[in-house]
């Protein structure tokens, strides 16, 4: 009888598990709009859920995990924060190949969890050494920190990314999209004939990343976006997601797009804007001072 009723409770437990997994990703996915999708787009969506983290040059990585294993630490050998684009590591005590491959491992953030490209999701994960403790260079942390340390004084750090990119005809040659109707500000065929900036922003608005617009820039396949302004910490998600975004759409639609600052001699560079401010519980920019000539705050 003992065992039946262990048993009997580890089913009532496991039900209440899946009952609050289910509730949380009905949440998750209402924040960001896929109750609103069309239905023939909803049921494009998997199971498959993207868990990835950004390293100190801001590459993502992760696995792909089946919705029952997302309360689960997924692992990682811990060189791969200090590992460099010419492949090699950076000699980091606890960090690099002399302490051996420790493990690392990613535990997701269920608040950032929204719909993706080819019918999966995807959610953030922060980093977490194997006893528990969190990994200094978690980025996305120290991003957290210094946000709750202007918490701490009543006040939000707010973000807003304006994003520069190149469409490419191809990415080996490196050649440029060609855009015959190219306009400053274009839209459209003025912006992109292949149709495929138009196609990045439906997704990013579907995946919630708050896209306000995107248009052509100052030369011939060179685009914009500009990401909603928001929390630090939501902006840096957002951004780091787009450019994922911009990268997997374009190849799926048979071209590619470089963020690169200055991917051509023959033309313009491409530019990241960061705006940023602090917010008072209202909501005001504490930056911006009208009594000031200027308009600027002493707080800035």
């Amino acid at each position: 009888m003992r065992t039946l009723s262990a048993s009997a409770s580890a089913i009532s437990i496991s039900r209440c598990a899946i009952a609050v997994s289910s509730s949380t990703l009905i949440r998750s996915l209402t924040r960001v709009g896929w109750l609103a999708w069309p239905p023939e787009r909803r049921s494009d969506v998997t199971d498959q859920i993207d868990v990835i983290f950004p390293d100190l040059l801001g590459l993502t990585h992760g696995k792909t995990v089946p919705p029952n294993r997302l309360d689960h630490p997924t692992h990682y050998a811990i060189t791969v924060m200090v590992q460099g684009l010419d492949l090699e590591f950076l000699d980091v005590p606890t960090y690099s190949t002399s302490s051996g491959f420790p493990d690392m491992e990613a535990r997701v953030d269920l608040d950032t969890l929204r719909p993706w490209t080819g019918g999966r999701r995807t959610a953030m994960a922060s980093l977490y050494r194997t006893n528990g403790e969190p990994l200094p260079l978690d980025s996305r942390r120290q991003l957290q920190l210094i946000c709750s340390r202007w918490a701490a004084r009543g006040l939000t750090p707010m973000s807003g990314f304006e994003m520069e990119f190149f469409l490419l005809a191809s990415r080996r040659p490196l050649v440029k999209l060609p855009v015959p109707d190219h306009r400053v500000y274009g839209i459209g065929d003025g912006a992109d004939p292949s149709g495929t900036l138009e196609a990045i922003a439906e997704l990013a608005e579907l995946a919630g990343l708050q896209v306000e617009g995107v248009n052509a820039e100052f030369t011939p396949s060179q685009v914009e976006a500009a990401l909603h302004y928001q929390p630090a910490g939501a902006a840096a998600d957002a951004a780091l997601l787009f450019r994922e975004l911009v990268h997997e759409v374009s190849r799926s639609r048979g071209i590619d797009a470089t963020f690169m600052a200055r991917p051509f001699a023959d033309a313009v560079g491409s530019g990241l804007h960061l705006n940023m401010s602090l917010a008072n519980s209202a909501g005001d920019n504490m930056f911006a001072e009208p009594a000031d000539p200027e308009g600027i705050s002493t707080l800035a």
